[in-house]
C-alpha cells in the first residue's frame, strides 16, 4: 500500500477509530519529514496504520493498531539517522455532561457521579476529575464539561456514554472544543498570553479579517483570517464551527486525546 492510499483509508476511519497509538515523526534541522515519507513508506510497509496527516511544520503523525506495534515501528524509523520520533504528548479528555438540573448540586457533582454511578474501585477517582466549565442549556438546565482521567472516561464509555445523578439520567459527550486566541486568532492560547499582543503587533478582526478589534467590527462582511491565510474558502468568520481551520483542530485535539478505550 502506498501513502496516498494509507492517508485516504485514515481520513475514512477518522471518525470511528478508537486506539491512539501515536508517533509523531519529526525531521533533524531544516529538513521536513514528509519530504522523507516515501522511505518512511517503506520502513513501515508491512506495519498497519490506522490513521495518518501531516502536519503545518512538515511533520508526520501516525496512529498504530497497538503499543506493540507502535513500538515496533519506533524502532524500525530510529534506523534513519536524521529522524527524531517520539511518542506525543497525549490529553486527558474532557466530557461534557448534559442538561443536568440546577437542583444538582455543583459543589458536590463530582461526589455525586462516583457515588451514583459506582466509580469509587478507581484509585483516586476524587483527584481523578474536575470541572472546567459550564453554560446554560434547555429548560433551565447545565452543561458541564469535567476534565477526567482516562480510565475514568473508559469507565462512564462503558456505561454507554450516561451518568447517572440525583434528578436523572445525563447523556456524556468528548469534548473537543480548542482555544482561540481573539487577538492574533491562532489555536492553542487565549489573547491574555499571546506573545503578538505582549509585542505590540495589531489585533485581526474575527469577524472581517480586519486589522482591528472584532468587537468594534462594523463591517457586514464576513471572512475568516486562517482560512484566507491557508487560501482555503474564507466567506464566514473565524468563529464559524464549520470553517475547515476549526474542523482540522477539532480532529488534532481528538487524535491527541487519551480516551483511555
Amino acid at each position: 500500500m502506498n501513502w496516498a492510499e494509507v492517508v485516504s483509508r485514515s481520513r475514512k476511519r477518522k471518525r470511528t477509530q478508537k486506539n491512539k497509538n501515536l508517533l509523531i515523526i519529526k525531521a533533524k534541522g531544516s529538513e521536513k519529514a514528509v519530504d522523507m515519507k516515501k522511505e518512511v513508506e517503506e520502513l513501515l510497509s508491512d506495519v498497519q496504520i490506522m490513521d495518518s496527516k501531516f502536519t503545518n511544520k512538515g511533520n508526520i503523525v501516525i496512529n498504530l493498531e497497538s503499543e506493540e506495534k507502535r513500538n515496533a515501528a519506533q524502532n524500525k524509523l530510529h534506523e534513519v539517522g536524521n529522524l527524531i520520533v517520539s511518542n506525543g504528548k497525549r490529553w486527558d479528555p474532557k466530557i461534557m455532561v448534559c442538561n443536568v438540573a440546577r437542583n444538582e448540586d455543583k459543589e458536590s457533582l463530582i461526589e455525586e457521579i462516583i457515588v451514583r454511578n459506582n466509580l469509587e474501585s478507581i484509585d483516586g477517582v476524587m483527584n481523578k476529575m474536575i470541572i472546567v466549565s459550564e453554560r446554560p442549556a434547555a429548560g433551565g438546565t447545565v452543561h458541564y464539561v469535567l476534565k477526567c482521567d482516562p480510565e475514568v472516561r473508559a469507565r462512564i464509555h462503558g456505561m454507554n456514554d450516561k451518568l447517572k445523578l440525583k434528578w436523572g439520567v445525563h447523556q456524556v459527550y468528548d469534548r473537543y472544543f480548542p482555544l482561540l486566541c481573539y487577538h492574533c486568532l491562532k489555536f492553542g492560547h487565549k489573547s491574555d498570553s499571546c506573545q503578538s499582543k505582549v509585542k505590540g503587533h495589531a489585533p485581526h478582526c474575527y469577524k472581517c479579517a480586519g486589522q482591528h478589534e472584532g468587537r468594534s467590527c462594523q463591517s457586514d462582511v464576513r471572512k475568516c483570517f486562517n482560512c484566507a491565510a491557508s487560501k482555503r474558502q474564507s466567506e464566514h468568520s473565524v468563529s464559524s464551527l464549520s470553517r475547515p481551520i476549526f474542523t482540522s483542530e477539532v480532529n488534532r485535539i481528538r487524535l491527541n486525546t487519551n480516551h483511555g478505550f
